[in-house]
Order: structure tokens, then C-alpha cells, then sequence
């Protein structure tokens, strides 16, 4: 079990070749992915090397992760597998597959025999892998930088809504002075409420884009998202504290209970003011990683 941790962290990715009988994109993320679940519950359990010392809840809370690894092998086209390295379909659907299949048994009846016999069966396929491995091209996974653009331009796009209704609120004498209706200028808080629930659902459909395509990048590409994606973290907690202003505002502008005193909403505000300095603060650091990888 000792070297477990180092043979799951090569990412195995094979060199795909003009053929049908050669395994697809497809395949190959599907593999990467059953090995990365697999690694992550490995680490968790912290195994020793004669397997004696398994327990059933440890064992359980890895569970989920043992059957995300299952699911992904079960995508992959297997009979494929050999055409690029003999044996690698036996391998594969007799040692990883079935080793997880057993786990996940024994974890149902609760039977030690299960498990260690599921536990064997992948210390078979890490074995066979690590001697494998050294004849696996890792190659640059393909620049997209189309996808990249285009999520960038959709959070910007965003951004440049959130910042008009910001301006329309806080378009006063003194920066974030109260927008009391009558007093500075008439403002639609239902519209501007409604705007804003709006902008912070499409936030949130490009945080579950940028989390979707961000296995598919490696090294700065990565990074940048990674960055994007905290950056509209903040950008939607931001959202959602104005939104809270505005639903509170348009209730105060009709007179609605409870009341909206001076004192909850300077603590609203404070607490805004707070969360915009966050998103502002990703921003520079981006900037640059965008301009290194366009």
C-alpha cells in the first residue's frame, strides 16, 4: 500500500490515435476520473499494508467515492483498452473494478472477507499499473481558449449589470449615502430587485460552468479559473447582500412592516461595503493571469 499514493497521482492520460479501435477523449477522461476517486478515498482510509485493520465506518465514509470511481469505470469502453496496452482490459475489469465492486459489498454486509479481497484485487491493478506507467505519453491538453473567452465575457457581462443598478442605488451627494426615496432621486427598488435576482442566477449558472470545464485545463489556464471561480464566489455574495438592501428598500418605499430603521441599514451597508472590497481584491491577480494566457 505504500506507494498507492504516488502511482494514483499520475494522471493517466494515453496519447489518442486516428483510430476507432483506440480509446475516445471520452474514455480516457472517464478513466482519469475513476482513478482520481479512487486516489481521494485511498488517501482518506490510510490503509495499512496487510489490510487487517479495516474499519467499517472508515470504510463507509469513503463509500461515496469508492461508487463515483465505479460509475466512471463503468463509462469507460473497456474492450478499447487493450489495443493500447495488452492485458489492460483483464486488468482493469478483474482488479480495479471488481476490487471496488467488493468493497462496496462488504460495506453492505458488513464482511471483512469482502473487503480484503476487494482491497487485493486493486493492489493487483496498482501493480500492474506502476510498471505500466513509465510507457504513458502525457501529452498538453488542447488550449481552448475560445471556452475560456466566452466565460470570462458572460461574468464581466455581469458584472457591468450588477455595477449600473450599484451606481443607480448609490448615485448620491455622499458615497453610499442612504437612497431615501424623494430624497436624492426616484428610483424602481422592484426593478432593481428583480434585476438583481436575475444577475445572481446567471452567477450562479457560470460558477457551475466554470467548476464543469475546469478539469479539462492544466497548469495557468487552470489557475485562471480556479481564480474566476472564487472571484464570482464573491461576486455572488456581494449580489446577494444588495438584494437584501433592495428587497428591504422597495418594502420601506411601500410601507411595509417591519420597518427598515437607519440602524439595520447601516449595518446592511457596512456589511456590503466589506463584501465588495473582496471581489475587488481578486480582480487585479486575474487581470493578470487572463493576459498571461490570451
Amino acid at each position: 500500500m505504500k506507494n498507492i499514493q504516488k502511482i494514483l497521482t499520475l494522471v493517466f492520460v494515453m496519447t489518442v490515435l486516428i483510430s476507432c479501435n483506440k480509446p475516445s477523449d471520452k474514455d480516457i477522461d472517464h478513466l482519469n476520473k475513476s482513478l482520481e476517486y479512487a486516489e481521494e478515498a485511498y488517501g482518506n482510509l490510510n490503509l495499512d499494508d496487510k489490510y487487517r485493520k479495516i474499519y467499517p465506518k472508515l470504510v463507509e465514509e469513503q463509500i461515496p467515492l469508492f461508487r463515483k470511481a465505479l460509475e466512471e469505470a463503468k463509462k469507460v469502453k473497456r474492450y478499447k483498452l487493450s489495443n493500447e496496452f495488452r492485458f489492460m482490459q483483464e486488468h482493469y475489469e478483474d482488479e480495479f473494478i471488481h476490487g471496488i465492486e467488493l468493497i462496496i459489498t462488504g460495506n453492505t454486509t458488513v464482511n471483512d472477507k469482502l473487503y480484503q479481497e476487494g482491497f487485493i484485487r486493486l493492489e493487483k491493478w496498482f501493480n500492474w499499473y506502476q510498471k505500466t506507467v513509465h510507457n504513458i505519453k502525457v501529452p498538453e491538453k488542447t488550449k481552448d481558449l475560445e471556452t475560456l473567452k466566452g466565460i470570462s465575457f458572460d461574468v464581466n457581462k455581469l458584472l457591468s449589470e450588477y455595477i449600473v443598478i450599484h451606481n443607480d442605488i448609490f448615485d448620491a451627494p455622499k458615497e453610499y449615502a442612504i437612497p431615501v426615496l424623494g430624497v436624492f432621486k426616484e428610483m424602481d427598488m422592484k426593478s432593481h430587485f428583480e434585476n438583481s435576482n436575475e444577475i445572481l442566477r446567471k452567477l450562479k449558472a457560470c460558477k457551475s460552468k466554470i467548476i464543469e470545464i475546469i478539469p479539462n485545463y492544466n497548469g495557468e489556464d487552470q489557475a485562471y479559473l480556479k481564480l474566476l471561480s472564487t472571484y464570482v464566489d464573491k461576486l455572488i455574495e456581494t449580489n446577494k447582500k444588495m438584494n437584501l438592501m433592495l428587497e428591504k428598500l422597495y418594502k420601506k418605499s411601500q410601507g411595509l412592516k417591519p420597518e427598515y430603521t437607519l440602524n439595520q441599514y447601516t449595518s446592511d451597508l457596512d456589511s456590503y461595503k466589506e463584501s465588495t472590497k473582496e471581489y475587488l481584491k481578486i480582480g487585479e491577480p486575474l487581470m493578470e493571469l487572463w493576459n498571461r494566457i490570451k
